[in-house]
């Protein structure tokens, strides 16, 4: 909440899916599929298998 990190906080993912590809960053889905492409540089991705805590939130500073 706020930015901040919430101990009691949670979610019920009743519709997660498992990847069957890579990882695609830029990328959105539309009504006809995949598309929405980035227009523009990404200068670094970071992805975490779960949630992060707080003291890991952090160190990504």
């Amino acid at each position: 909440m706020n930015g901040r990190t919430n101990a009691e906080a949670g979610a019920e993912l009743h519709d997660a899916r498992k990847s069957t590809g890579g990882l695609q960053v830029g990328r959105g889905i539309t009504a006809d599929g995949w598309g929405e492409y980035l227009h523009g540089d990404v200068g670094q991705v970071r992805a975490f298998a779960g949630a992060l805590t707080g003291s890991e939130i952090a160190l990504l500073g």
